[in-house]
Parts: C-alpha cells; structure tokens; sequence
C-alpha cells in the first residue's frame, strides 16, 4: 500500500503537522476573537432590549390600544345587530296583524256566512227529514223526536238515580234490645 510506504512516510507526517499547526494559528488569531466579539456584542444587545425599552413600551400600547378597538366596535356592531333584529320583528309582527286585518277579514266573513248558510241548509234538512220519516227511523238518521228527546230523557233520570241510589245504605231507626 502506497500510504505505508516507508520512504513517502516522513514527508507526509511532516506536511500534515505543518498545515494544522498553520490552520489553529490563524484561527486562533485571526477568526476565534471576531466570533468571541460578535457574540458580546449580541449579548449586550439583548440584555439592552430586556430592560425597559421604550419600544417594547410603546408596542405594548398599541396593542392594548387595538384590543379596546376592536371590543369597542364590536359591541356596536352587536347593539346594531340587535335594534336591527327588534325593528324587523316590530315590522313583521305589524305587517301580519295588518294582514290579518284588511286580507282575511274578507275571507273570515265570507266563511262565516257560508257557515250560516250550511246550517240553515242543515236544519232545513233535517225539518224536512223530520215530516217525511216516520219515528221510528229517526234513530237510524241522528234525529230526535222531541216527544221522544223527553221520553230519554225521563228514562235516563230515572235509571241513573236508581243506580246511584242504590249503593247508598238506608238508615234505619232500629233499636237494639238488650
């Protein structure tokens, strides 16, 4: 192997210890205190910054400054928001009860009479009904007689009253005998 080689050996040893010790002197003189300088500089920077810096101060400020602004506005716009919504309400329960007025007041009578009309249409019916039929198909058609509305009547009086009655024990004036 060409990198054991005895006779190359020394002058390889020889230019590697020449290039490190080259290599640490100019780091040590040149590169090492540039860096150590950078570094106090950055240190003292940002020790300057922690204590109390007028533009931390003033950043601090105008952040609060915003915070309130942006409450502040949006409590209006939510104040906004409800009267907006109380109004709309307002309207749409006034556009109804206006409608309901003037709109189906019109229809409302008109059901009405219609209603008139059915019933009277109904009992003229039913009177009819009534001359026509004999009595004993009233039961089958819904009708009552009133001959016979009192005959129901009566029975159901009498028929209730017996059975309430009838659970209610007498008094009785017995006395007892010794």
């Amino acid at each position: 192997m060409p990198q054991l080689d005895k006779v190359s050996y020394f002058t390889q040893f020889f230019w590697l210890t020449l290039t490190v010790t080259v290599f640490y002197v100019v780091l040590v003189k040149y590169y090492l205190p540039t860096i150590s300088r950078t570094l106090k500089m950055r240190q003292y920077k940002v020790e300057a910054h922690t204590s109390e810096n007028p533009y931390e101060v003033e950043e601090c400020r105008v952040f609060q400054d915003r915070e309130k602004v942006i409450r502040d506005s949006l409590t209006q716009a939510r104040q906004a928001l409800d009267k907006s919504f109380d109004i709309t309400a307002n309207w749409v329960s006034d556009t109804v009860r206006q409608t309901n007025s003037s709109h189906f007041k019109v229809a409302d009578q008109n059901y009405q009479a219609h209603l008139r009309s059915e019933l009277a249409t109904q009992e003229v019916n039913q009177t009819q009904l009534k001359r026509i039929l004999p009595l004993s198909a009233y039961n089958v058609c819904g009708l009552v007689h009133h001959g016979q509305k009192t005959l129901i009547d009566y029975f159901l009086v009498k028929t209730l009253g017996y059975l309430l009655t009838k659970g209610v024990p007498k008094k009785t004036n017995k006395k007892k005998r010794a």
